[in-house]
C-alpha cells in the first residue's frame, strides 16, 4: 500500500513501478491512496499527473480498479453543497481561462477538470438540509492607499464575539492562515484587542504552534545569550552574541544595525554604565538573575514583549521548582525543548486554534474563520517545483540533463520553453494575461467564516 500518492514525484515513482509490476505479476493485491486535488502542495516536487493518469498508461487498465470515496460523512449539508458548487464551477472556469491561451491549448484541454472530475461529494442520508452555514464578507481595496490584510484583521475580533453569541465555545473555533507570519499576524491582533478591551465580557485568547514561540521574542533571545555568556565568560563568541542580541534588544535595532554599532561604534562590549549591574546580576540566583534583567531593562519593553517575558518568567519558575536552578541545566533543556513553546499550553486552554491550512488536515471544528482568502495562482519564492531541463542549443547541450528551479526569471533564458512544460509552471503567463483583463476582480479579497461544520 502506498498512501498519499499524490506527493509522489517523477523519479520516485521510477523507482515504486518495477516494484508494483513484479507485485502484481505475482499475484498479489496492491493499493495505492491518494488525493489529485491534495498535489497543490507540492510536498517533494510532486508529479500530480501521475495519479491522475500515469497509472492508467503504465499498467493495463483491466488490472486497475479504481474507488472514489465519494461521502463526506464529517461535513453539514450546506457546507458540502457549497463546496461543490465553488470548486465544480471553479474548475470549468479555470479550464476555460487556460484554454483560451493559444500558448497553453495543446497539452491543457480538459486537465484541470478531469483532475476535479470527483470534486462532488455526497452527503450520507439522514443529515438535516439545514445544517451548515458559510458567510463571505468581500473587502473593498479599490483604494491603493488602503490595507486589505488590516481590514480583515480588524474584522476578526467582531466575527469571534459574533461566534461566541451564538453560543460557540472558544475551543471550537479554528483560524486558519496559510503561512507561519500570517499566524503572527492574528495572534498579534487578537492579544492587543484583548487587552484593549479586558471588560467586553468576550474572550480571545489563542493557541498556536506556528506563532508565539516564546524562544523567537526579542527579549528572551537577549536574555538567554547573556546566560550563556554567565556560563563561560572566557567565550569571545558567546560575549559578542550577549552584546549584540543586548543592542538589539534595548535599542530596538535591526541586525545590520545591532552588527554596525558593534563594529563601527566600537561598541564592542556593553555598555561601561551598566556593567556593574550586570555583575551584580551575575551573582543572583538563577531567578532573581532572569528577574532582575528583565528589571533594568523595563525601558526596552512594549507591549507586545510583555506577554513573552512573562511566560518566560513562568517557565523559568516552574524549572528551578521541578528540576533545578542550575544555568547549564536550563540551557540544555531550553535547547532540547524548551526554545519551542508557545505562548500558550493547548492542553489546558479552552481557547481559539490558530494552526495553518496543511497542519488542519483530519481536524474537525465547529467554526471555522480563514481571514486572508487572497492566494496567488502561481508558485512564489522558493516554492517552485524543480525543473529537469535538457538544453538543445550548444554549447549548454554538452550539460545533459540539468535540474532548475522554476522562476520567472526562465522566461529570458534559452530554458523558457522548458518552464511551460509542466502544468503549474505554465500558470505564469496565464496570469498576466488574465491580470490584465481582470482588474476588477483582482481588486475584491474575501474574508471566509464557515461556521457549524
Amino acid at each position: 500500500m502506498i498512501d498519499e500518492f499524490q506527493d509522489t514525484s517523477s523519479m520516485q515513482w521510477q523507482n515504486f513501478k518495477p516494484l508494483i509490476k513484479e507485485s502484481l505479476d505475482s499475484g498479489h493485491f496492491n493499493l495505492i491512496v491518494g488525493d489529485v486535488k491534495q498535489s497543490i502542495y507540492r510536498w517533494r516536487n510532486s508529479d500530480w499527473e501521475l495519479l491522475e493518469s500515469q497509472i492508467l498508461q503504465d499498467f493495463n487498465n483491466n488490472t486497475i480498479r479504481n474507488s472514489v470515496l465519494g461521502t463526506n460523512w464529517r461535513s453539514d449539508f450546506n457546507i458540502v453543497n457549497f463546496n461543490n458548487s465553488v470548486f465544480s464551477i471553479a474548475a470549468t472556469i479555470l479550464q476555460y481561462k487556460f484554454n483560451a491561451s493559444a500558448e497553453l491549448q495543446e497539452n491543457l484541454n480538459g486537465k484541470i477538470t478531469e483532475a476535479y472530475q470527483h470534486v462532488r461529494q455526497h452527503v450520507p442520508t439522514g443529515k438535516n438540509p439545514d445544517e451548515g452555514y458559510v458567510k463571505i464578507s468581500f473587502l473593498d481595496t479599490s483604494d491603493k492607499k488602503s490595507d486589505w490584510k488590516s481590514k480583515a484583521l480588524k474584522q476578526l475580533p467582531f466575527e469571534i464575539e459574533h461566534l461566541q453569541d451564538q453560543g460557540f465555545a472558544l475551543k471550537d473555533i479554528a483560524v486558519l492562515v496559510r503561512k507561519n507570519d500570517e499566524a503572527i499576524e492574528v495572534a498579534e491582533t487578537l492579544l492587543n484587542y484583548k487587552e484593549k478591551n479586558a471588560r467586553s465580557g468576550y474572550r480571545y485568547d489563542i493557541i498556536s504552534n506556528e506563532a508565539l514561540v516564546i524562544g523567537n521574542a526579542q527579549s528572551v533571545k537577549a536574555v538567554i545569550a547573556l546566560l550563556r555568556h554567565f556560563q563561560n565568560r572566557d567565550d569571545e563568541t558567546r560575549r559578542m552574541l550577549a552584546v549584540y542580541e543586548y543592542y538589539r534588544f534595548h535599542r530596538g535595532l535591526l541586525p545590520d544595525k545591532a552588527i554596525s554599532n558593534y563594529f563601527d561604534e566600537g561598541a564592542k562590549d556593553f555598555p561601561i554604565e551598566i556593567k556593574p549591574e550586570l555583575h551584580r546580576i551575575s551573582t543572583l540566583p538563577f531567578y532573581e538573575m532572569i528577574e532582575a534583567f528583565f528589571a533594568m531593562s523595563v525601558d526596552a519593553l512594549n507591549e507586545k514583549e510583555n506577554a513573552y517575558v512573562q511566560a518566560f518568567l513562568d517557565i523559568v519558575l516552574k524549572f528551578s521548582t521541578d528540576a533545578s536552578s542550575n544555568i547549564n541545566d536550563f540551557l540544555e533543556w531550553w535547547d532540547e525543548k524548551g526554545s519551542g513553546k508557545t505562548l500558550f499550553s493547548p492542553d489546558e486552554q479552552d481557547a481559539i486554534r490558530l494552526v495553518t491550512i496543511h497542519k488542519s488536515k483530519g481536524l474537525g471544528f465547529g467554526a471555522v474563520i480563514m481571514p486572508f482568502l487572497k492566494w496567488d495562482i502561481d508558485h512564489t519564492g522558493n516554492m517552485g517545483p524543480v525543473l529537469w531541463c535538457k538544453p538543445t542549443v550548444e554549447p549548454f547541450n554538452r550539460l545533459g540533463t540539468i535540474p532548475l528551479q522554476y522562476k520567472s526569471s526562465l522566461e529570458n533564458t534559452l530554458f523558457k520553453e522548458s518552464a511551460l512544460c509542466g502544468f503549474h509552471a505554465r500558470q505564469k503567463p496565464y496570469y498576466r494575461r488574465c491580470a490584465k483583463t481582470c482588474r476588477r476582480h483582482r481588486q475584491r479579497y474575501h474574508f471566509v467564516v464557515v461556521a457549524s461544520i
